[in-house]
């Protein structure tokens, strides 16, 4: 007996409806329009949370300028009311600036 070769023929492909192709190509559309339009929302709210940061450094930085100017302005100031040279208007008006610097 002579044994057959399988010499199966692939299927033809069938048709895909123009509706379902239709529908693909709708849905994948709407994909990428919703993905660009989600990426331009979240690159906004990165660069207000950008801002706000950069905004609260320059404060910081501020007010570590500013602690340091009345450090070395303080350091000056003799506050020991037995030593020579005290001055109890300059320590009162110190007294005042760092006062009002903190109620800020």
């Amino acid at each position: 007996k002579k044994k057959k070769k399988n010499t199966t023929q692939p299927k033809k492909m069938t048709t895909v409806s123009p509706t379902i192709k239709f529908f693909r190509w709708a849905l994948l559309s709407a994909g990428f329009v919703y993905g660009v339009s989600h990426k331009s929302t979240l690159e906004k709210q990165e660069n207000v949370l950008k801002a706000k940061e950069a905004a609260k450094e320059e404060a910081e930085k501020a007010q570590v300028e500013s602690k340091k100017a009345s450090d070395s302005a303080n350091s000056t100031l003799i506050t020991d009311p037995t030593a020579e040279g005290f001055d109890l208007e300059k320590v009162l008006v110190s007294f005042s600036e760092t006062d009002a610097a903190k109620s800020k």
